[in-house]
């Protein structure tokens, strides 16, 4: 995990080179950024510099490449289709999280036919036999329950019900045309983005995680001046994410399969053991 010693905040604007400089509460302070901005401010920092003799004891000023309000203003920067963009992998986005509740409200109480369909047919009608013996019923749960797919299987499932009972507010013919257009429009497949963000908010200096070492805040008195931060979506690879499938709405289930498998688990040993959930032993 690296640290830097930093003081506060330097914004280049990339179309005139003017700058404003804001200083952080509490001065310089160890942040903990991570080692992308290390490598990125390092670049940055050798190309424009320090407000400072001596960084290293004074503190460091970040380096963020912008694009000022009036060169924004100035040289028609069209965000219209790269909000167009945005905005439909949002919806799609909204899509997934609508798909992903619905299949959670659906296994949120798992059912005897449910447990039938998750460890097969086959499977629960051998363990259904009175001529297993407790022991060997242990071991078959345990061979069952250790096939890694039947969680994904049965999530599967649910998620294409849901999808076929959802309204199809997405169709991906419609953001082909999209993304065709606007690559038309642009000349090619890189299309610029900017992001206006204020000089005065807090900011979050590590892309991974978030703690009261990595959050940054201006002094009170920072002005109030908002800049554009550009990026670059690829077209190309737009389709492939915003491509439904069960695959990404499976994805967003992830956290879900433990819990999942653990309540099937526990019903399945009471159904076919006696064993209460209290009983089942913490490993699994």
């Amino acid at each position: 995990m690296s640290m830097m010693l930093v003081a506060g905040k330097i914004f280049h604007c990339i179309d005139c080179g003017e700058s404003v400089r804001i200083e952080y509460t509490d001065g310089a302070k160890i942040t903990q950024v991570g080692d992308p901005v290390v490598d990125q401010q390092s670049a940055l920092i050798e190309h424009y510099g320090q407000p400072v003799s001596d960084p290293e004891q004074t503190g460091y000023y970040l380096c963020d490449e912008v694009v000022c309000a009036s060169c924004y203003a100035k040289n028609n920067h069209d965000g219209q289709a790269a909000e167009a963009i945005l905005a439909a992998i949002e919806r799609f986005d909204q899509v997934v999280l609508q798909v992903a509740d619905s299949v959670r409200a659906a296994i949120a109480n798992p059912t005897l036919d449910d447990l039938v369909e998750f460890i097969g047919k086959p499977g629960f009608d051998e363990l259904s036999g009175h001529s297993m013996l407790p022991a060997r019923k242990q071991r078959k749960l345990n061979e069952l329950f250790q096939i890694w797919h039947c969680t994904d299987r049965f999530i599967e499932t649910r998620i294409d019900e849901a999808l076929a009972a959802m309204p199809k507010p997405w169709h991906d013919e419609e953001v082909q045309q999209l993304v065709e257009h606007i690559a038309d429009q642009i000349g090619g497949t890189d299309l610029p983005v900017f992001t206006r963000w204020s000089i005065q908010d807090a900011e979050n200096i590590n892309p991974y995680i978030q703690s009261e070492f990595t959050v940054r805040f201006p002094e009170s008195n920072t002005p109030a001046i908002e800049v554009y931060r550009p990026r670059v979506i690829h077209l190309d690879d737009v389709m492939e994410e915003v491509c439904m499938s069960t695959d990404v709405v499976l994805s967003a289930l992830r956290d879900d399969q433990k819990v999942l498998t653990m309540a099937f688990k526990k019903m399945a040993h009471t159904h076919f053991l006696g064993i209460s959930e209290g009983m089942l032993p913490l490993s699994h």
